[in-house]
């Protein structure tokens, strides 16, 4: 899959990115902890504008993490050639109600890949 990376008939455009993150998804959230140890969590990230919204329990590990360390991955998939990864930075408020706290993440990279049309998965349409 690496290859496609490099290839940019497989690149999402920028209007079949947002198709493809319609709704909210479930995502592996990748942290790092204090150790250097890496932490990943499933979680429903929802795309809010040009942002990544990710509700987060105020005693969370990814919360502790991410304050010691803001950056982090997200990644998501539909199949083996419909996915997006995610890198980038958290911002959070206190907690919000509830017990929980507003986390969003400013993106400075993504990948994401979809079939182009002449494969077969790329018959398969976003959105």
């Amino acid at each position: 899959m690496a290859a496609n990376f490099t290839h940019p008939e497989w690149a999402m455009t920028a209007t079949e990115f947002r198709a493809f993150w319609r709704a909210p998804r479930l995502c592996a959230v990748g942290t790092v902890g204090p150790s250097g140890r890496p932490h990943a969590a499933p979680v429903e990230v929802s795309l809010l504008g040009d942002r990544f919204g990710i509700p987060t329990f105020a005693e969370a590990v990814r919360l502790r993490d991410l304050r010691a360390n803001p950056w982090l991955s997200l990644t998501t998939w539909d199949d083996a050639y419909h996915a997006a990864i995610v890198y980038g930075r958290a911002e959070f408020s206190e907690a919000s109600g509830g017990g929980m706290v507003s986390v969003e993440v400013r993106p400075s990279r993504i990948y994401a890949i979809r079939a182009p049309a002449w494969h077969s998965a790329g018959r398969r349409t976003l959105g």
